[in-house]
């Protein structure tokens, strides 16, 4: 094989590694081998977490359940998160999937993911991402991806977000643009039943 030959192989090579890289980047760790079976699988599953004063803080609903126990942690397919601030408070978080690691200190939600946050039962924001992290415990929302943001009076869309749940506030990151004008939120998230 002539030189031209050996540039035109290393280009080819270096493009599908480059190709492969990219689709291991977005997608949630799998199962270490097809032959390693979950611990535990369920159905409808809900599971709850409690703060230090005994009081809900977030509750996971989930279509189905697979938890590993050789550390491969748990997945979820079409997860939804509410995560309680107040009272009168709360924020959805629906996705896809789900990948929540064996410290639970992460739950890394995929897949036309959308955040609403409700005061009163009334929609004041609205988060879409393809990815984000959900921290119960520090009580945020961040992610790495496009994100757009829609409150009642703006759009914004921006490269990176940090979303504070307690408080309501975010920073995002890079390439932000943001658009003000008086709209109307229509929830984007499916109905659940309280």
């Amino acid at each position: 094989m002539g030189k031209a030959g050996q540039v035109v192989w290393l280009i080819l090579a270096v493009v599908v590694s480059l190709w492969w890289w990219t689709q291991l980047e977005d997608k949630p760790p799998t199962p270490v081998s097809d032959t390693s079976s979950p611990l535990l699988t369920m159905a409808n599953a809900s599971t709850y977490r409690y703060n230090t004063q005994g009081r809900q803080q977030s509750r996971l609903d989930a279509k189905t359940v697979r938890h590993f126990n050789d550390g491969q942690g748990t997945f979820f397919t079409q997860p939804d998160i509410r995560h309680i601030v107040a009272d009168n408070a709360y924020t959805t978080i629906v996705s896809r999937q789900g990948y929540m690691s064996d410290d639970k200190n992460v739950i890394t939600m995929r897949g036309d993911v959308i955040g609403e946050r409700y005061v009163n039962q009334s929609l004041q924001t609205i988060y879409r991402s393809e990815v984000l992290d959900y921290r119960p415990v520090a009580q945020t929302v961040s992610s790495d991806k496009a994100v757009t943001i829609l409150t009642p009076e703006s759009d914004s869309d921006g490269l990176g977000a940090l979303w504070r749940l307690d408080d309501n506030y975010f920073i995002l990151e890079k390439n932000v643009r943001t658009h003000y004008a008086p709209s109307s939120l229509t929830p984007l998230s499916p109905a659940r039943p309280e």
